[in-house]
């Protein structure tokens, strides 16, 4: 069965691609096995700021599992463009995983460029773990 949202919580002020912040708060429920539910919450902040033709965003992501230990299939997943890019698409996976990153892009021509007009050009920073038990998340490897 497909993942049920329990109650979702998103905020957008401004332009959050290029000023202004979302803010999603997303806690999800699914059966289980034996009548135990799989309990879940996503926590996502992103904040823009532009300046020119450039744009920084910054953001976070919290994830984690509320009540009994998730199976295996549905346990958080790291890894892919933006999400821990130097991994493989979901090459991480576990019960607690956090992601902070800064994101840096600019659009090249004048403030109306006329060939390349939907191009940005940039890089991100970005640093995350995954664990178990949520305490670790914290600590350095």
């Amino acid at each position: 069965p497909p993942v049920q949202p329990i109650i979702r919580i998103e905020i957008l002020c401004g332009n959050p691609d290029h000023d202004g912040h979302h803010t999603n708060v997303n806690p999800l429920s699914r059966p289980g096995v034996a009548g135990r539910n799989h309990n879940r919450v996503s926590l996502t902040w992103n904040q823009a700021y532009s300046f020119g033709q450039n744009t920084v965003v910054a953001g976070a992501n919290l994830n984690g599992k509320i009540g009994p230990d998730l199976p295996f299939y549905e346990n958080f997943n790291l890894g892919g463009f933006l999400n821990l890019s130097g991994y493989p698409f979901d090459g991480l996976s576990d019960q607690y995983p956090g992601l902070g990153r800064l994101i840096y892009y600019r659009r090249p021509g004048g403030s109306r460029p006329r060939l390349l007009g939907g191009l940005y050009t940039g890089g991100s920073l970005e640093a995350g773990r995954v664990c178990i038990v949520p305490g670790t998340l914290a600590r350095a490897a």
